[in-house]
């Protein structure tokens, strides 16, 4: 049994991705920002998958929060094992119109959250098997959502990279993104 990370695990499809690690014997844990009966659903299917779940509420654009997150995990099970990076949000429009404060929390969501993480994941090693994965979504996204795709191409861009740096180090992590 190892230990599973979802980040935007409440609802779509890091709530799924929760489910599955949970069927396949992983306990997991996982964080929500703001919705907190959605979180109590997630970690009721968890559970009813018959694995251990553990809901925390961080910002994962907050380093510290991330930190905080992982010590948390680390303390009722031991260390991450498996990484899924899916927490993400959105500011439509086009970008003549994006001001800095959503340009800014599009980056620290869905770019600087996924790079504490998988850096916090990275840093104790352990055994286990490094995923990595590109979003459609990433790649689909409409022109009026180019904050979104300019952080998933960057993110997977960085995940690539990662899976290299962890790779050649010896290192195996378990890796995803949005939309995986």
């Amino acid at each position: 049994m190892r230990t599973a990370f979802v980040t935007g695990a409440s609802r779509g499809i890091g709530r799924a991705s929760a489910i599955a690690l949970a069927e396949a014997g992983n306990r997991v844990a996982f964080c929500y920002a703001r919705d907190e009966d959605a979180a109590k659903e997630t970690q009721s299917a968890i559970e009813a998958a018959g694995a251990d779940a553990l809901a925390i509420r961080a910002d994962v654009g907050d380093r510290e929060a991330v930190g905080g997150a992982f010590d948390e995990i680390e303390a009722a099970w031991g260390p991450v094992e498996l990484l899924v990076n899916n927490a993400g949000i959105t500011h439509d429009g086009v970008v003549a119109r994006m001001t800095d404060a959503a340009w800014d929390d599009v980056i620290r969501v869905n770019l600087t959250a996924a790079f504490a993480t998988i850096r916090r994941a990275a840093g104790r090693p352990r055994a286990g098997q490094l995923r990595r994965r590109q979003s459609r979504a990433a790649r689909a996204l409409p022109f009026s959502r180019q904050g979104a795709r300019a952080a998933r191409h960057h993110l997977q861009r960085r995940r690539t990279g990662a899976y290299r740096d962890l790779h050649d180090g010896g290192h195996a992590r378990g890796l995803a993104g949005p939309g995986q």
